[in-house]
């Protein structure tokens, strides 16, 4: 099932605020140390407030990414049913279903316990997601070939 291109679009603008919001929260409040080496090279050795400078220059790059994506897409898939706007859909779903599941939820889990860790291996989540994102592809895919 491919999101739509706004939903998607604002589903991820949202999951970035949460996670910006509350990793902010957290390691100015609870100390706690930034997961990601791109981030936590700012934030720790410059200020927490780069988390949300960073927002949009993760929209940025995800926007390049679907953009130049979708193009190779159409590039290698010579299928008329294939088109650029489908392409950006899948990749759009794609990086929602995992930045949603792999990260926020995480987030969200840790906030609604207390900012106390969880009780799990919380890589697991990350992998359901790319389980999924890999089932989605393919159903995607078998839709496709099914039209033709």
């Amino acid at each position: 099932m491919l999101l739509n291109k706004k939903v998607a679009w604002i589903i991820f603008i949202i999951c970035g605020l949460f996670d910006a919001v509350f990793s902010y929260i957290a390691v100015v409040y609870f100390g706690l140390r930034e997961a990601a080496p791109f981030s936590g090279f700012f934030v720790h050795r410059i200020s927490p407030i780069f988390y949300f400078i960073l927002i949009p220059f993760g929209i940025f790059l995800a926007y390049i990414v679907v953009r130049g994506g979708s193009w190779i897409g159409k590039k290698i898939e010579k299928s008329p049913l294939c088109t650029r706007d489908f392409f950006e859909r899948l990749i759009l779903t794609t990086i929602v279903i995992v930045y949603g599941i792999g990260n926020t939820f995480v987030n969200l889990l840790i906030f609604i316990r207390g900012i106390s860790p969880l009780p799990f291996n919380y890589q697991i989540l990350g992998m359901i997601a790319l389980v999924l994102v890999i089932v989605n592809i393919f159903y995607e895919d078998y839709k496709i070939r099914k039209m033709k």
